[in-house]
Protein backbone atom coordinates (compact mmCIF):
# COMPACT_ATOMS: atom_id res chain seq x y z
CA UNK A 1 0.00 0.00 0.00
CA UNK A 2 1.53 3.50 -0.93
CA UNK A 3 1.92 4.98 2.13
CA UNK A 4 1.38 8.66 0.80
CA UNK A 5 -1.76 7.42 -0.84
CA UNK A 6 -2.23 6.13 3.44
CA UNK A 7 -1.66 9.32 4.54
CA UNK A 8 -3.95 11.28 2.10
CA UNK A 9 -6.85 9.03 3.39
CA UNK A 10 -6.20 9.52 6.89
CA UNK A 11 -6.47 13.38 5.99
CA UNK A 12 -9.47 13.32 4.17
CA UNK A 13 -11.45 11.15 7.27
CA UNK A 14 -10.24 13.42 9.81
CA UNK A 15 -11.29 16.53 7.41
CA UNK A 16 -14.59 14.94 6.97
CA UNK A 17 -15.05 14.16 10.78
CA UNK A 18 -14.67 17.79 11.49
CA UNK A 19 -16.38 18.96 9.02
CA UNK A 20 -19.25 17.34 10.02
CA UNK A 21 -19.03 18.38 13.78
CA UNK A 22 -18.98 22.06 12.34
CA UNK A 23 -22.06 21.70 10.28
CA UNK A 24 -23.73 19.98 13.22
CA UNK A 25 -22.65 22.94 15.89
CA UNK A 26 -22.16 25.78 13.59
CA UNK A 27 -24.07 29.08 15.43
CA UNK A 28 -24.43 30.96 12.11
CA UNK A 29 -26.78 29.36 9.46
CA UNK A 30 -25.27 30.53 6.43
CA UNK A 31 -21.99 29.36 7.44
CA UNK A 32 -23.54 25.56 8.11
CA UNK A 33 -24.91 25.13 4.86
CA UNK A 34 -21.60 26.79 2.86
CA UNK A 35 -19.61 23.81 5.04
CA UNK A 36 -22.31 21.58 4.64
CA UNK A 37 -21.75 21.92 0.65
CA UNK A 38 -17.91 21.55 1.20
CA UNK A 39 -18.71 18.76 2.93
CA UNK A 40 -20.63 16.98 -0.06
CA UNK A 41 -17.66 17.59 -2.19
CA UNK A 42 -15.32 16.12 0.16
CA UNK A 43 -17.74 13.41 0.25
CA UNK A 44 -17.43 13.12 -3.09
CA UNK A 45 -13.55 12.72 -3.19
CA UNK A 46 -14.10 9.87 -0.50
CA UNK A 47 -16.34 8.25 -3.00
CA UNK A 48 -13.61 8.10 -5.49
CA UNK A 49 -10.99 7.03 -3.10
CA UNK A 50 -13.35 3.84 -2.80
CA UNK A 51 -13.24 3.45 -6.19
CA UNK A 52 -16.80 4.23 -6.76
CA UNK A 53 -17.01 7.06 -9.09
CA UNK A 54 -20.71 6.88 -9.67
CA UNK A 55 -21.83 6.92 -6.03
CA UNK A 56 -19.27 10.24 -6.34
CA UNK A 57 -21.27 11.97 -9.31
CA UNK A 58 -24.45 11.36 -7.69
CA UNK A 59 -23.31 12.86 -4.21
CA UNK A 60 -21.36 16.01 -6.30
CA UNK A 61 -24.59 16.56 -8.09
CA UNK A 62 -27.23 15.73 -4.75
CA UNK A 63 -25.54 16.25 -1.95
CA UNK A 64 -23.53 19.43 -2.45
CA UNK A 65 -25.37 20.81 -5.77
CA UNK A 66 -29.45 20.33 -4.99
CA UNK A 67 -29.30 20.26 -1.03
CA UNK A 68 -26.94 23.19 -1.11
CA UNK A 69 -29.09 25.30 -3.26
CA UNK A 70 -32.36 24.31 -1.71
CA UNK A 71 -30.58 25.07 1.64
CA UNK A 72 -29.21 28.45 0.50
CA UNK A 73 -32.85 28.92 -0.21
CA UNK A 74 -34.07 28.16 2.84
CA UNK A 75 -32.11 30.64 4.61
CA UNK A 76 -34.26 33.60 4.89
CA UNK A 77 -37.05 31.57 6.25
CA UNK A 78 -34.80 30.19 9.06
CA UNK A 79 -33.99 33.87 9.47
CA UNK A 80 -37.00 35.23 9.57
CA UNK A 81 -37.36 32.45 12.52
CA UNK A 82 -34.99 32.91 14.13
CA UNK A 83 -35.76 36.25 14.73
CA UNK A 84 -39.71 35.37 15.60
CA UNK A 85 -37.71 33.12 18.32
CA UNK A 86 -34.75 34.65 19.61
CA UNK A 87 -34.82 33.98 23.18
CA UNK A 88 -35.18 30.38 22.31
CA UNK A 89 -31.93 30.94 20.09
CA UNK A 90 -30.11 32.40 22.47
CA UNK A 91 -30.53 29.88 24.94
CA UNK A 92 -29.56 26.99 22.35
CA UNK A 93 -25.93 28.68 21.80
CA UNK A 94 -25.69 28.85 25.36
CA UNK A 95 -26.28 25.01 25.43
CA UNK A 96 -23.91 24.69 22.28
CA UNK A 97 -21.05 26.99 22.82
CA UNK A 98 -18.58 24.68 24.09
CA UNK A 99 -19.68 22.18 21.07
CA UNK A 100 -19.24 25.13 18.33
CA UNK A 101 -16.57 25.63 16.90
CA UNK A 102 -14.90 28.84 17.51
CA UNK A 103 -13.05 29.21 14.33
CA UNK A 104 -10.48 27.29 12.19
CA UNK A 105 -8.17 26.84 14.57
CA UNK A 106 -10.79 24.50 16.76
CA UNK A 107 -11.38 22.76 13.52
CA UNK A 108 -7.44 22.61 12.65
CA UNK A 109 -6.76 21.30 16.45
CA UNK A 110 -9.74 18.92 15.70
CA UNK A 111 -8.74 17.77 12.26
CA UNK A 112 -5.12 16.93 13.91
CA UNK A 113 -6.39 14.83 16.78
CA UNK A 114 -8.50 12.51 14.81
CA UNK A 115 -5.58 12.27 12.63
CA UNK A 116 -3.62 10.81 14.84
CA UNK A 117 -5.93 8.76 16.83
CA UNK A 118 -6.28 7.11 13.30
CA UNK A 119 -2.49 6.97 13.02
CA UNK A 120 -1.93 5.62 16.15
CA UNK A 121 -5.05 3.10 15.83
CA UNK A 122 -3.66 1.98 12.68
CA UNK A 123 -0.25 1.47 13.88
CA UNK A 124 -1.19 -0.45 17.07
CA UNK A 125 -3.78 -2.60 15.51
CA UNK A 126 -2.37 -3.05 12.26
CA UNK A 127 -5.72 -2.10 10.56
CA UNK A 128 -6.06 -2.89 6.85
CA UNK A 129 -8.83 -1.93 4.78
CA UNK A 130 -11.39 -4.68 4.14
CA UNK A 131 -12.32 -3.80 0.41
CA UNK A 132 -12.91 -5.93 -2.51
CA UNK A 133 -11.39 -5.21 -5.92
CA UNK A 134 -12.96 -6.23 -8.98
CA UNK A 135 -16.38 -7.41 -9.32
CA UNK A 136 -18.08 -10.87 -8.21
CA UNK A 137 -17.36 -13.98 -10.78
CA UNK A 138 -20.52 -14.63 -11.55
CA UNK A 139 -21.08 -10.60 -12.81
CA UNK A 140 -17.71 -11.23 -14.94
CA UNK A 141 -18.55 -14.05 -16.72
CA UNK A 142 -22.64 -12.99 -17.64
CA UNK A 143 -20.77 -9.22 -18.79
CA UNK A 144 -20.64 -10.78 -22.26
CA UNK A 145 -24.77 -11.39 -22.17
CA UNK A 146 -25.91 -7.69 -20.52
CA UNK A 147 -25.13 -5.84 -23.49
CA UNK A 148 -22.56 -3.16 -21.94
CA UNK A 149 -19.11 -3.25 -21.12
CA UNK A 150 -19.80 -1.19 -17.42
CA UNK A 151 -19.76 -3.66 -14.39
CA UNK A 152 -22.09 -1.39 -12.67
CA UNK A 153 -24.95 -0.52 -15.66
CA UNK A 154 -25.13 -4.65 -16.33
CA UNK A 155 -26.34 -5.00 -12.34
CA UNK A 156 -28.84 -1.85 -11.96
CA UNK A 157 -30.39 -2.36 -15.82
CA UNK A 158 -29.43 -6.19 -16.42
CA UNK A 159 -29.12 -8.61 -13.30
CA UNK A 160 -30.82 -6.05 -11.29
CA UNK A 161 -33.35 -4.68 -12.87
CA UNK A 162 -36.31 -4.68 -10.49
CA UNK A 163 -34.23 -2.46 -8.08
CA UNK A 164 -33.48 0.28 -10.57
CA UNK A 165 -37.46 -0.09 -11.74
CA UNK A 166 -38.25 0.24 -7.97
CA UNK A 167 -36.52 3.66 -7.59
CA UNK A 168 -37.85 5.08 -10.55
CA UNK A 169 -41.71 3.94 -9.03
CA UNK A 170 -40.62 5.95 -5.74
CA UNK A 171 -39.46 9.07 -7.28
CA UNK A 172 -42.51 9.45 -9.47
CA UNK A 173 -44.50 8.63 -6.25
CA UNK A 174 -42.90 10.84 -4.25
CA UNK A 175 -44.09 13.74 -6.93
CA UNK A 176 -47.60 12.17 -7.08
CA UNK A 177 -47.69 12.04 -3.35
CA UNK A 178 -46.95 16.31 -2.96
CA UNK A 179 -49.34 16.84 -5.55
CA UNK A 180 -52.41 15.08 -4.31
CA UNK A 181 -51.43 16.68 -0.71
CA UNK A 182 -51.21 20.26 -2.64
CA UNK A 183 -47.72 21.03 -1.31
CA UNK A 184 -45.79 23.87 -3.03
CA UNK A 185 -47.43 26.50 -5.06
CA UNK A 186 -46.84 28.37 -8.30
CA UNK A 187 -44.03 30.59 -7.07
CA UNK A 188 -41.40 28.49 -7.50
CA UNK A 189 -39.46 25.91 -5.28
CA UNK A 190 -40.46 25.32 -1.86
CA UNK A 191 -43.44 27.80 -3.08
CA UNK A 192 -41.45 30.77 -2.62
CA UNK A 193 -40.90 33.82 -4.68
CA UNK A 194 -37.73 33.40 -7.16
CA UNK A 195 -34.62 35.55 -5.88
CA UNK A 196 -33.47 38.76 -7.39
CA UNK A 197 -31.18 37.67 -9.74
CA UNK A 198 -28.37 40.28 -10.70
CA UNK A 199 -26.81 40.56 -14.49
CA UNK A 200 -23.99 38.84 -13.09
CA UNK A 201 -25.96 35.62 -11.82
CA UNK A 202 -28.07 35.65 -14.84
CA UNK A 203 -25.08 35.29 -16.98
CA UNK A 204 -24.04 32.69 -14.88
CA UNK A 205 -26.97 30.70 -14.92
CA UNK A 206 -27.37 31.65 -18.87
CA UNK A 207 -23.79 30.05 -19.29
CA UNK A 208 -24.32 27.23 -16.24
CA UNK A 209 -27.59 25.65 -17.93
CA UNK A 210 -26.63 24.30 -21.08
CA UNK A 211 -23.57 23.34 -20.29
CA UNK A 212 -25.74 20.63 -17.32
CA UNK A 213 -27.56 19.53 -20.57
CA UNK A 214 -24.77 18.90 -22.32
CA UNK A 215 -22.89 17.29 -19.19
CA UNK A 216 -26.22 15.21 -18.61
CA UNK A 217 -26.87 14.29 -21.94
CA UNK A 218 -22.93 12.96 -21.84
CA UNK A 219 -23.24 10.82 -18.50
CA UNK A 220 -26.52 9.01 -20.06
CA UNK A 221 -24.66 8.21 -23.22
CA UNK A 222 -21.30 7.01 -21.43
CA UNK A 223 -22.87 5.09 -18.59
CA UNK A 224 -23.18 1.66 -21.00
CA UNK A 225 -19.22 1.77 -20.79
CA UNK A 226 -17.77 3.99 -17.79
CA UNK A 227 -18.88 5.49 -15.26
CA UNK A 228 -22.16 7.48 -15.72
CA UNK A 229 -25.99 6.64 -16.26
CA UNK A 230 -29.48 7.67 -15.71
CA UNK A 231 -28.96 8.02 -12.07
CA UNK A 232 -26.24 10.75 -11.95
CA UNK A 233 -27.50 12.20 -15.59
CA UNK A 234 -30.80 12.95 -13.96
CA UNK A 235 -29.03 14.16 -11.01
CA UNK A 236 -27.51 16.98 -12.93
CA UNK A 237 -30.37 17.63 -14.71
CA UNK A 238 -32.32 18.08 -11.03
CA UNK A 239 -29.47 20.53 -9.90
CA UNK A 240 -30.07 22.73 -13.43
CA UNK A 241 -34.43 22.48 -12.51
CA UNK A 242 -33.79 23.66 -8.91
CA UNK A 243 -31.04 26.29 -9.80
CA UNK A 244 -33.38 27.88 -12.83
CA UNK A 245 -36.46 27.63 -10.67
CA UNK A 246 -34.60 29.13 -7.34
CA UNK A 247 -33.44 32.42 -9.79
CA UNK A 248 -35.99 33.04 -12.39
CA UNK A 249 -38.84 30.90 -13.11
CA UNK A 250 -39.84 26.93 -12.02
CA UNK A 251 -40.23 24.42 -14.55
CA UNK A 252 -44.10 24.73 -14.77
CA UNK A 253 -44.08 27.84 -16.22
CA UNK A 254 -42.10 26.93 -18.98
CA UNK A 255 -44.11 23.40 -20.20
CA UNK A 256 -47.40 22.75 -20.08
CA UNK A 257 -49.07 20.61 -17.01
CA UNK A 258 -49.54 17.33 -19.87
CA UNK A 259 -46.16 17.60 -21.09
CA UNK A 260 -44.48 17.28 -17.37
CA UNK A 261 -46.86 14.33 -16.82
CA UNK A 262 -45.41 12.80 -19.50
CA UNK A 263 -41.85 13.24 -19.44
CA UNK A 264 -42.45 11.95 -15.47
CA UNK A 265 -44.19 8.78 -16.28
CA UNK A 266 -42.20 7.93 -19.79
CA UNK A 267 -38.87 6.46 -17.44
CA UNK A 268 -40.86 4.06 -15.63
CA UNK A 269 -43.42 3.33 -18.71
CA UNK A 270 -40.51 2.92 -21.03
CA UNK A 271 -38.75 0.62 -18.55
CA UNK A 272 -41.89 -1.58 -18.22
CA UNK A 273 -42.26 -1.77 -21.95
CA UNK A 274 -38.54 -2.83 -22.89
CA UNK A 275 -38.86 -5.38 -19.69
CA UNK A 276 -42.49 -6.77 -20.96
CA UNK A 277 -40.94 -7.24 -24.59
CA UNK A 278 -39.34 -10.38 -24.27
CA UNK A 279 -42.07 -12.19 -23.31
CA UNK A 280 -43.51 -11.79 -26.76
CA UNK A 281 -39.99 -13.81 -27.86
CA UNK A 282 -40.46 -17.03 -25.11
CA UNK A 283 -38.41 -15.11 -22.67
CA UNK A 284 -38.19 -13.96 -19.08
CA UNK A 285 -39.41 -10.25 -17.68
CA UNK A 286 -36.20 -8.07 -17.74
CA UNK A 287 -34.57 -11.02 -20.28
CA UNK A 288 -33.50 -8.69 -22.84
CA UNK A 289 -32.22 -10.26 -26.35
CA UNK A 290 -28.48 -10.32 -26.16
CA UNK A 291 -28.40 -8.92 -29.57
CA UNK A 292 -30.44 -5.77 -28.78
CA UNK A 293 -29.66 -5.63 -25.27
CA UNK A 294 -27.18 -2.87 -25.57
CA UNK A 295 -29.96 -0.42 -27.20
CA UNK A 296 -32.51 -1.15 -24.56
CA UNK A 297 -30.53 -0.26 -21.67
CA UNK A 298 -28.99 3.23 -23.62
CA UNK A 299 -33.61 3.62 -24.37
CA UNK A 300 -34.04 3.01 -20.43
CA UNK A 301 -31.20 5.18 -19.56
CA UNK A 302 -32.26 8.27 -21.63
CA UNK A 303 -36.21 8.26 -20.82
CA UNK A 304 -34.71 7.24 -17.11
CA UNK A 305 -32.59 10.51 -16.99
CA UNK A 306 -34.91 12.88 -18.00
CA UNK A 307 -38.08 11.48 -15.86
CA UNK A 308 -35.41 11.34 -12.93
CA UNK A 309 -33.80 14.92 -13.52
CA UNK A 310 -37.75 16.47 -13.71
CA UNK A 311 -38.78 14.48 -10.61
CA UNK A 312 -35.85 15.93 -8.41
CA UNK A 313 -36.30 19.56 -10.01
CA UNK A 314 -40.09 19.01 -9.29
CA UNK A 315 -40.38 17.77 -5.55
CA UNK A 316 -39.25 20.93 -3.66
CA UNK A 317 -41.98 23.26 -5.13
CA UNK A 318 -44.67 23.43 -7.48
CA UNK A 319 -47.66 21.35 -8.03
CA UNK A 320 -50.24 20.96 -11.30
CA UNK A 321 -54.13 20.44 -10.60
Amino acid sequence: MNPLLTALDLCLAAILIGLTWAVLFSRDDFRAVVLFISLGLLMALAWVRLSAPEVALAEAAIGAGISGALLLSALPRLRKRDNQTGPARKEKERRNRWLAPAGPGVLGLLGLATLLLLLTSGILLGLTPPFRTGPAPLTTELMPLSGVSNQVTAVLLNFRSFDTLLELAVLLLAVMGLWSWGRGGPAGPGGRTPIAAGPVLLTLIRGILPLAILIAGYLAWIGDRAPGGAFQSGAVLGAAGIMLGLTVRPLTDFFPTWLLRAVLVVGLGLFLLLAALPLAGGRLFFQYPPAYAGAFILAIEAAAALAIGLALSLLPGSRPR
